[in-house]
Formats: C-alpha cells, structure tokens, sequence
C-alpha cells in the first residue's frame, strides 16, 4: 500500500486508490509532447520508452488535508518536495 508522509504534521497519506486524491502536473511547456505520448499510447499501447517519456514529463501534487502542505513531486524525480503555507493561509 503507497503511502506518503506530510514532513510538516506527520499525516500519512493513502495513495493506494486509483485514482488517488492528488493531481497529475505536466509543464506548460511539456504540453504539446505530453499529449503526443497518450496519442500514441491509445493508439499502439505502451511501450517502455513511451512509458519512460510520460514519466519524465509529469510530476505529482498532493495537499496533505490536515495542514495543507503541498508535496510536490516534480517530474523525473523520485522525492517530495514540501512547500508549507504561510501562517496567515492556513
């Protein structure tokens, strides 16, 4: 079962659902490209190079429901990045 702890407040996060709670990031400038791959994925299946390019350009989001920490997984990368509120948003 994937799990995700918030650094901030120690919440674990279940990501076993599918689909999740999280949100699917691709840069603006990665559009184009992202969307040619799910192109060619509906078309000829998954191959382990298309799968290879998809994972580099999409990262994860996810805001943890206690104290509204971002996690940020940027694409490519294995690790959460954490990104606290200020005091006077939470």
């Amino acid at each position: 079962m994937p799990k995700l702890q918030c650094p901030n407040c120690d919440t674990i996060h279940d990501l076993s659902p599918i689909p999740d709670a999280g949100w699917f990031t691709v840069r603006d400038a990665d559009r184009e490209r992202f969307l040619e791959i799910e192109a060619a994925i509906s078309e000829n299946g998954v191959s382990n190079e298309m799968l290879n390019l998809h994972e580099v350009l999409t990262g994860l989001l996810y805001e943890c429901d206690a104290c509204g920490t971002l996690l940020w997984q940027k694409p490519g990368q294995e690790e959460f990045r954490p990104y606290v509120p200020s005091r006077s948003e939470s």
